[in-house]
Parts: C-alpha cells; sequence; structure tokens
C-alpha cells in the first residue's frame, strides 16, 4: 500500500499502490505508490510532512537493476562506517579515473544503495525518486495523469509493448492509438532486452513535449507523433448487469476514489440491484486512505479492515466506523496477477466482514507500506515504513490471495472484456464476470 507522495510542507497521507501501474506509466498512470495512512511530518530538521506509500507491486526505480541481478551486501560488520564513508568520498573525488565525478553524484549514489540494501526483503520498493518521478506519482495519486494514455503489456525478449486499452480522451487517443497496435520503438529506440520500467520512463515525460511512436498495425507500419499531457482519469466506474447484478469497477485508490466508489454503491442502491460484483482486476493499488475508505464502506460497523505493524511491533487495527452500504446484498470480488496492494486489502477485508467471494486468479501479494520522504533538494526517498495484514492477521506478502473459484483469463482478454461497454455483451466476453454471477445467484436462491 501507499500514501500519496507530497511536499515536505503537505500533510502526511498514506498511499497503497501497485507497480503494475508500470502498464498504465505510458497512460500517465504509475506504479508508484501512495502513502498509506498518513502518520505526520516525517522526520528531519529540514523535513516537510510526507506521505506514507503502501506500493503493491511496485516495480524498481528506472535504471535500477532488478534485485536479483544486484551484488549481496555483506553481513560482516562494517566498523567506523562515517570515517570509512569519508575516506571512499575523498579518494573518489580525488582520484577517481572519470574527472566528472561530482559530490553530488556520490552523495545520490550513497542514498540510493542506502535504500537498496538497507534490507534485502525490501529492496524493490525502497528507492531514491527523482523529481520527475516524484511529480509522477504525484500526480497520480490526484487521479490526474501525464503522459499519452495507453496501458501495454512489454515483451522484453521482442522488444514490443502490445497496446491493451487506450484512456479515452487522452492524447493516444486523440491521436488514433487503438488497442491491438504495437508499439516496436519509442523517439526510434528498440527496447530489446530492456524492461517495462524502460519503455514506460521514455514514452512517459513532461506536459506539452512530443514523443513519437513507431506502430505496427496489421501489416503496416505507421509513425505515430504524440504530444504528451494530464488528463484525467475516473477511478471508478459501473453498470447494471442483468438480474439485478451491480458492477463496480475500481480502477485505483487516489484521492477522488472513495467519493467515486459510493457514489456507484449509492446508485446501485437507487436502482435496487439484488447482488454486487467488485471488480478490482488490474488494480495495483494507490493511497492507503482511499482503500480502507472503500473497504469499510461495505463493511459492518466495527470491523477490523486491515492491521498495520511497524518496528516496535505494535498492531494497529483500522476499524470501520460508518454505516454499512448495501447491506444484506451478496457480493462476488473478481481479483488477477495484477491486483496488488490496496485492492488486496480491500479483498480480503470484505472476504472476512462480508464474506464475499473471490473470483478470478491468485492477487499479486504486495503487503508492505512505503513512506515518500522528500529531501529538500527535489529528490525524495520511498522507504518501507510497516506492514499490513488482512483481518484474520494474515499476511500475504510474496504470496497473494487465492480465489475461493479460480477463472483463468489472460491480460488481453480481460482488457477487452473491460473495454465493453453494453452490459449483456460485456458479460457473455467475461469469464471471471460470468462466474461470479452464478455463485451470487446460487446465493440468493439459497443452494
Amino acid at each position: 500500500m501507499i500514501r500519496p507522495a507530497v511536499s515536505l510542507r503537505a500533510p502526511l497521507v498514506r498511499l497503497v499502490t501497485f507497480a503494475a501501474l508500470v502498464a498504465f506509466a505510458a497512460l500517465g498512470g504509475s506504479c508508484s505508490q501512495p502513502p498509506a495512512p498518513g502518520d505526520g511530518p516525517s522526520p528531519g530538521a529540514n523535513a516537510a510532512p510526507a506521505r506514507e506509500a503502501s506500493q503493491e507491486a511496485g516495480a524498481p526505480a528506472a535504471g535500477a537493476a532488478p534485485p536479483e541481478e544486484r551484488p549481496k551486501l555483506s553481513a560482516e560488520s562494517f566498523a567506523d562506517g562515517a570515517k570509512a564513508f569519508d575516506a571512499a568520498r575523498r579518494a573518489l573525488l580525488t582520484r577517481y579515473v572519470d574527472p566528472t565525478l561530482t559530490e553530488d553524484r556520490l552523495y545520490a549514489a550513497a542514498v540510493r544503495g542506502m535504500l537498496e540494501y538497507a534490507d534485502p526483503k525490501m529492496t524493490k520498493w525502497n528507492a531514491l525518486l527523482s523529481p520527475s518521478e516524484l511529480a509522477a506519482i504525484q500526480s497520480d495519486l490526484h487521479g490526474e495523469l501525464v503522459g499519452i494514455g495507453v496501458k501495454f503489456e512489454f515483451k522484453p525478449e521482442t522488444g514490443y509493448a502490445d497496446v491493451l486499452a487506450v484512456v479515452p480522451r487522452s492524447p493516444a487517443d486523440r491521436a488514433g492509438v487503438v488497442a491491438g497496435d504495437r508499439v516496436v520503438t519509442v523517439d526510434g529506440v528498440f527496447y530489446k532486452g530492456k524492461t517495462a520500467a524502460d519503455v514506460t520512463a521514455a514514452i512517459r515525460g513532461k506536459a506539452g513535449e512530443t514523443v513519437t511512436l513507431a506502430i505496427l498495425r496489421e501489416d503496416k507500419m505507421i509513425t505515430v507523433p504524440i504530444q504528451r499531457a494530464a488528463f484525467g482519469f475516473d477511478p471508478v466506474a459501473s453498470m447494471a448487469l442483468p438480474d439485478g447484478v451491480a458492477l463496480v469497477r475500481i480502477a485505483s485508490f487516489s484521492d477522488t476514489t472513495a467519493a467515486a466508489f459510493r457514489a456507484a454503491l449509492d446508485a446501485a442502491s437507487a436502482q435496487h440491484a439484488r447482488a454486487l460484483v467488485l471488480d478490482l482486476r488490474h488494480d495495483p493499488g494507490g493511497l492507503f486512505d482511499a482503500a480502507t475508505a472503500c473497504a469499510e464502506a461495505l463493511s459492518p460497523p466495527g470491523s477490523v479492515v486491515v492491521y498495520t505493524k511497524r518496528r516496535d511491533g505494535k498492531e494497529e487495527p483500522e476499524v470501520t466506523k460508518g454505516a454499512q452500504l448495501l447491506a444484506g446484498l451478496p457480493t462476488a470480488i473478481l481479483v488477477d496477477e495484477q491486483t496488488a496492494s490496496g485492492a488486496e486489502l480491500v479483498t480480503a477485508a470484505l472476504r472476512a466482514s462480508r464474506h464475499a467471494s473471490v473470483v478470478g486468479a491468485h492477487t499479486f501479494g504486495k503487503w508492505s507500506v512505503q513512506k515518500i520522504e522528500e529531501l529538500g533538494n527535489g529528490f525524495a526517498m520511498k522507504y518501507t515504513m510497516s506492514v499490513f495484514e488482512a483481518p484474520d492477521h494474515t499476511t500475504y506478502e510474496g504470496t497473494g490471495l487465492a480465489p475461493d473459484v479460480e477463472v483463468s483469463m489472460d491480460a488481453k482478454q480481460v482488457e477487452k472484456a473491460l473495454s465493453i461497454t453494453d452490459p449483456a455483451k460485456r458479460v457473455a466476453a467475461d469469464a471471471q464476470l460470468r462466474t461470479a454471477i452464478a455463485l451470487l445467484k446460487a446465493r440468493l436462491e439459497g443452494r
């Protein structure tokens, strides 16, 4: 989970996010974690309050080697560390072969190294964020993306990025990019052997700048210049399905998600829905507070929706205080391999408090909370602040939640189903949704 990243002078907030949003990076979406429920100002004389962020499946910072490829830090005692650090710094500044090496670069490397090597278990979540990476996370948490608006599946063995979806009214949509297009190069660069984060970093950028994609569409190669821009992204969508089933999808947890989710539930109630399907597939997480608010909206008063545990070992419960919405309606939750962090929190909470049936595939397994703290020079550090547990004190870190009923669909099939706006056609194209509806009907009929 994550809490939104904020400036040192902004209030502390928690986030829950997943690196799956790396796929959205091209979109302008990001997997950076927003802060989890904020605890107050970050430490440090010059530091302003920061937000805690809990990432779902957060990816390593761009340019960082995957954890398994990095050399291991020796477990032997490193005595007189401050003295040794100063000796190394002076030697590199005065005798290193590259004369352009600066003290600022050394300090940046030292901070990044501390974050990446401090805890082998959390290496992939801890990172030094550049000003542009921090800005991207902040915009994502506010429900505004900066980029072109495509979600893609990247294949390192070919270097191609297959477009899975295009955000309506985004720059890519206006430029004519469609699902099924294959991005071959970005600004003339091939990405074979590289990572999704590399492609995402190339496609995203500053609003107003242009990125040029070489796209293979069927048997034709076309060149598409697209001007990056900021654009809104609706985190919640709903649809009334046949037989009184309400379908509500949460794509991510941002500042606007909780209010939009409650509005969708109120609309379902006004339409006299008889059952609820909550779709959390491809949801990488986001703000911790937004995730817990969504879980609380559907949980009975007094229910524990999550426990967080910090370095002192104390467990803090998040308890539902308000009235339960759609009380008594049988509920099913759709999940997949990209359901992470805050979305996993909501799934576990509702399975416990509402006896919701979980349908789909094994979830990602990101159950830690990162804090994003600005450093006063435009950069920020993201480090693990706590871990969280389901209401029964189980953590699914590294393993993910297993569905009650497993139904296989690949990412392209899911994205295709999510793009269908006709209720009957949507059900026909979505095997996981059909299974959830069948389970709900059985519960309504008392079977």
